[in-house]
């Protein structure tokens, strides 16, 4: 009984994961890092649609910040994020979707200090722990398998180490384009 089973989910998974959209996304990103400064970076994503409208997306979001680069009081920041999301998409005009997600995982912050001046010792905080994000924005169905977009967001990371009484939280602009690797965005024959 357990094989079949076994047997039956298998191709009722298979069947319905060979339907499905899979995405890659490729992305800019602005993060307010609070306490870490505002920083540029890049992240990626891979994602899954699960029901239609409805992705089931893992992504990664890196940012970095020299503050005084190349001086004797130079401060390096960076920020990680690695977090599952579930994003919703609501197509309200012909090649526009308005879509928002949530997002839970976890962080990583690090502020290193370089002082250059002789017998100066370099000095650290850093701190990994829980995050979550929320996003909101446009995407534009350009092609059956390429879609920019444009998001809105905002994250926040809790520590219980080194950096626990600061705030790691901010603002989160994303700017990329999702490749839709199986499946399509849209039918073939339609207009838009």
């Amino acid at each position: 009984m357990k094989k079949l089973f076994l047997a039956l989910a298998a191709v009722i998974l298979g069947a319905s994961m060979a339907h499905a959209q899979m995405q890659i996304d490729l992305m800019g990103a602005y993060t307010g890092a609070g306490d870490a400064k505002s920083q540029l970076g890049f992240g990626g994503g891979l994602g899954m649609t699960v029901v239609p409208n409805v992705n089931v997306m893992f992504h990664i979001i890196d940012g970095q910040y020299t503050k005084n680069a190349d001086e004797y009081n130079e401060v390096a920041y960076e920020h990680l994020m690695i977090q599952g999301a579930v994003e919703y998409g609501y197509r309200f005009a012909a090649p526009l979707v308005w879509a928002s997600s949530v997002a839970l995982g976890w962080s990583k912050t690090g502020i290193e200090y370089n002082y250059s001046a002789p017998l100066a010792d370099k000095e650290s905080l850093d701190d990994s722990g829980f995050s979550w994000a929320v996003y909101t924005g446009l995407q534009w169905i350009a092609t059956q398998h390429i879609t920019p977009f444009l998001q809105l967001g905002y994250h926040m990371s809790m520590y219980t180490g080194g950096l626990k009484d600061g705030s790691i939280a901010g603002v989160q602009i994303l700017v990329g384009v999702r490749f839709t690797v199986f499946g399509s965005n849209k039918g073939i024959m339609d207009e838009y």
